[in-house]
């Protein structure tokens, strides 16, 4: 009996010794495959959040361009207005209308800019053309020194007309250039201005609206104020509170969402679908 009992007893023993080795083994071969395996799973997770993170900043980049848009419309932002009063929301949205006023101001100074240089080159030209003239004059006069004295008052008045009328040419278009740069200076105060007040309301901390900016950004935009201010710059940048316009805008969006959901701009886009549909039945009428 007792040896049966001993038996039985180093079988079980052996048992127990074999089921803790596969156990073990078991244990190594997860932690191996954990090893390995974890950090894939943790980049593949990190990629889709990454994914997920670009795409929905690009969603609300797009949102931020459609609210813009909404700014740009004079009635749509009328009736946005309206929305932003309901939620109190209305230094973001002041913001926003007083950026899109200065962007108006850009476009109107880029016009004057394109007819200035353009007068500038048709100046030049018309110069050019007169001081070829002049050469022209002379050197005909030289070459006919033999000819008689009439032919040659002929050809000096001739040459003397012409001067004449490149002159007359060349002060038109100098005068048209001063009045434009005149125009030119008259836009850029005001774009001055209108940067100023922005910066002064939203964007100083002591503003009485001041708005969520980093500080960089409102040294950046003093910074460029500064230097048209001290004559350092003649234009001020389109770009000079896009930064801040972006950032105001992706606040916004809820609000915006809501406007768009409202009955007062689904009424609008109805009517300005119909004005469109019109003018185009026009235009093919015609």
């Amino acid at each position: 009996m007792d040896n049966v009992l001993s038996l039985v007893l180093s079988k079980g023993e052996q048992h127990e010794k074999n089921m803790l080795a596969i156990t073990l083994i078991g244990l190594i071969v997860i932690a191996i495959a954990l090893v390995f395996l974890l950090p894939i799973m943790i980049g593949i997770f990190g990629l889709a959040i990454n994914r997920d993170h670009i795409h929905l900043k690009k969603l609300k980049q797009a949102n931020a361009i459609m609210l813009m848009d909404t700014m740009k419309d004079d009635k749509l932002r009328e009736l946005f207005k309206k929305q932003c009063e309901e939620e109190h929301s209305m230094e973001n949205f002041t913001f926003l209308e007083k950026v899109t006023l200065y962007k108006r101001l850009c476009e109107e100074s880029y016009e004057v800019q394109e007819k200035l240089y353009g007068s500038e080159n048709d100046t030049s030209s018309s110069t050019n053309s007169a001081e070829m003239s002049t050469t022209n004059v002379t050197n005909n006069n030289s070459n006919n020194s033999s000819v008689t004295k009439n032919n040659a008052a002929i050809d000096n008045n001739g040459g003397g007309d012409n001067m004449n009328r490149q002159s007359t040419a060349v002060t038109t278009n100098n005068k048209k250039q001063e009045k434009l740069e005149k125009e030119l200076k008259e836009i850029e105060k005001k774009k001055y201005e209108m940067a100023f007040d922005i910066y002064t309301d939203f964007l100083d901390l002591n503003g009485g609206n001041a708005v969520n900016i980093t500080k960089a950004f409102i040294e950046e935009v003093k910074i460029q104020l500064d230097y048209f201010n001290t004559g350092h710059n003649e234009v001020l940048a389109e770009a000079l509170f896009d930064r801040a316009t972006r950032e105001i805008s992706i606040v916004m969006l809820d609000t915006h969402q809501r406007f768009k959901s409202s009955i007062a701009f689904q009424k609008q886009m109805k009517i300005t679908k119909l004005v469109n549909n019109k003018k185009k039945k026009v235009n093919n009428s015609h």
